[in-house]
């Protein structure tokens, strides 16, 4: 998806330098597709020999053009993870989404919290 794209630049530069552990705050399911980017999920995981990784399925946080996220709801899972995993450094997207994505948006503004 969109995500692996974005993203691979900086992924290669951490691949056999650091331990990575890829969290997706929704599995993709517009237009029903949520398996196939599980699958997708696991896929770049592999290639970028991720530690873990995760597609968190929650409700508030549906994929779509038309829906904003809710930031708490985000920024609770964030630090659950954060708090687990002990991160150096978390990654996301910039206050665009990137791409203008409503969701990538939301997904930099609950990080911040």
């Amino acid at each position: 998806d969109d995500e692996a794209m974005f993203f691979t630049p900086f992924m290669l530069s951490l691949k056999d330098r650091a331990h990575v552990h890829l969290l997706s705050l929704s599995t993709g399911n517009y237009e029903g597709l949520g398996e196939v980017r599980r699958k997708e999920l696991g896929a770049s995981a592999r290639f970028f020999a991720a530690q873990s990784h995760e597609c968190v399925d929650h409700e508030a946080l549906q994929d779509g053009m038309d829906t904003v996220w809710d930031v708490e709801v985000i920024a609770e899972i964030v630090q659950e993870r954060i708090a687990t995993l002990e991160p150096s450094v978390v990654a996301t997207f910039d206050e665009w989404g990137i791409s203008g994505h409503p969701n990538h948006s939301s997904t930099c503004r609950g990080v911040e919290l």
